[in-house]
């Protein structure tokens, strides 16, 4: 029910009614979607690339990785905490690249001189152009 903004738990041994009609996150899961069928870095399993982290100034409030697959790569960010990081810097060099981000379409070249504000609970996808 996630599509549909669906904010409580589903029963699990019990039929459950999802009120479906209200598809407010759609086009955010369309979206990811397109991206983890057609990405070979995100397929599942021995057929994606392998998740490596990379590492931040602020690993207790930010999960950052990159996967790469036959040519294949994407950069995530995502600030875990509850208030405004102002100045998110990263420490490795094997997100350098190249990217659009999905959900802005911005180009962005990631260097060692990048870094990112991220409001709370934001996110990044960044993918390899």
């Amino acid at each position: 029910g996630q599509e549909a903004g669906f904010y409580r738990m589903l029963e699990f041994f019990e039929k459950d009614q999802i009120d479906w009609g209200d598809y407010r996150y759609h086009d955010f899961y369309k979206t990811l979607l397109a991206l983890k069928s057609g990405n070979k870095a995100l397929w599942n399993g021995p057929f994606g690339g392998e998740m490596v982290r990379v590492e931040t100034n602020t690993d207790r409030k930010v999960f950052a990785f990159v996967r790469e697959k036959d040519g294949d790569q994407v950069f995530v960010v995502l600030n875990l905490a509850d208030r405004q990081l102002p100045e998110v810097i990263f420490s490795d060099s094997n997100h350098h690249g190249s990217y659009r981000e999905l959900f802005s379409g911005e180009s962005v070249e990631v260097d060692k001189d990048f870094q990112l504000a991220m409001e709370p609970w934001d996110y990044r996808v960044f993918v390899k152009q």
